[in-house]
């Protein structure tokens, strides 16, 4: 069954700053599968493109190296280079 992220979900999880903070989020949530968190990580992260050491990676390892991404924050779009046409 496919989640619905709700702006209440992401801020949830956008609040977060541990693996622990993220499952007990989900927790919350009453998302319990591993690919129900995948989807959600991945829309949160406004899909990010992710590589895998491994061809076929295992939900469980797609949750992890997502995970990782999200909490080091190489996800974000970084706008520090565009000048702002006010300056």
């Amino acid at each position: 069954m496919a989640v619905k992220v709700t702006a209440e979900l992401s801020n949830k999880i956008k609040s977060c700053s541990s693996k622990e903070q993220i499952d007990s989020a989900f927790e919350v949530m009453n998302i319990t599968t591993i690919e129900e968190k995948v989807n959600s990580l991945v829309d949160i992260m406004g899909d990010p493109i992710v590589f895998y050491s491994c061809a076929n990676p295992t939900p469980e390892q797609q949750y992890r190296s997502l995970v990782g991404s999200f909490l080091s924050g190489i996800w974000k779009p970084d706008f520090s280079s565009f000048k702002s046409s006010n300056a």
